[in-house]
């Protein structure tokens, strides 16, 4: 009796959970009508690569195990357990790539891709992602001039630029090349002050914690600083994997066997369907095979 109910909740966690991308995919939860184009929640985040244990989270709290070419919309939040455990994600619409490195977590806020509407008018790229924890490195080199890629920290607002970037625990920002921006707020002298500090190639910044207390205007703020040959060599490992992260795969050749999905059900439509193993039309049968153990 165990373990039939073991399978039963295997299936109901995968038909629930799908059920709330497509919900969370819907034009009553983008702002769009039918008729009119709705942002690509559901194809601009792309699953390149897992290793350990790496899961997303719904909005409503519902967690599966993230595999290989699942694709992540507006909404959820991706955990990494443990040290080693890590995430390769491809994010379309600004053609970036990033790290989620382990013990991490973060949400997405925002995902756009380009799209002409009836007017005529095209949306402009935008990515806005908030780490909540952990670190992520990532490979914006290839990002469009109009594009907008933001990441949230614990401490301000990174504003990426085409660049190679580092984002590390206690929110300090690394730059390799290229360009990037940190926004941060803070009441001075009785006053909210925003700073906008650039961090150009080969230096790191590490904003002060934000808060609310009032601070003498005569503090030093913090100075961008080159970057440290300990964290250049320990990062220089990551730049590399993340920079080849769309031909990199963390299973064997082979191992994977191809996908067809039912006619009429596009590639990776939602979570659980398309590139990671699993047909996008699920069955009960399907659901429990796939969960059995080996």
């Amino acid at each position: 009796m165990k373990f039939k109910t073991h399978f039963w909740t295997a299936a109901v966690l995968v038909v629930s959970l799908a059920a709330a991308v497509a919900a969370q995919n819907s034009p009553a939860n983008t702002g769009q009508s039918s008729a009119g184009t709705v942002p690509a929640n559901a194809d601009s985040i792309v699953v390149k690569g897992v290793k350990g244990r790496v899961f997303a989270v719904s909005p409503t709290g519902r967690s599966i195990r993230v595999r290989e070419g699942m694709v992540l919309p507006e909404g959820f939040t991706i955990q990494t357990k443990g040290a080693e455990s890590f995430v390769d994600l491809f994010l379309k619409a600004t053609a970036a790539t990033v790290r989620l490195g382990g013990d991490s977590d973060l949400k997405i806020d925002k995902v756009t891709v380009p799209t002409t509407g009836p007017n005529g008018l095209t949306t402009k790229p935008e990515v806005k992602l908030t780490l909540n924890s952990g670190e992520i490195v990532g490979n914006a080199t290839g990002m469009k001039d109009d594009a907008k890629f933001q990441v949230v920290t614990s401490r301000g607002i990174v504003e990426v630029k085409p660049s190679e970037f580092a984002i590390k625990p206690g929110a300090g920002l690394v730059v390799k090349s290229g360009v990037a921006y940190y926004t941060t707020s803070n009441v001075v002298d009785g006053r909210t002050a925003t700073t906008r500090t650039q961090v150009a190639a080969n230096q790191q910044f590490t904003p002060a914690a934000p808060t609310s207390a009032n601070r003498p205007a005569n503090t030093p703020p913090p100075q961008v600083q080159p970057i440290p040959a300990a964290v250049s060599t320990a990062l220089a490992s990551q730049f590399n994997a993340v920079a080849n992260i769309e031909l990199a795969s963390t299973q064997p050749p082979g191992t994977k066997p191809p996908v067809t999905p039912p006619a009429g059900n596009p590639p990776n439509s939602q979570i659980g369907g398309g590139g990671n193993g699993v047909p996008n039309t699920t069955t009960f049968d399907q659901v429990v095979k796939s969960n059995s153990p080996r």
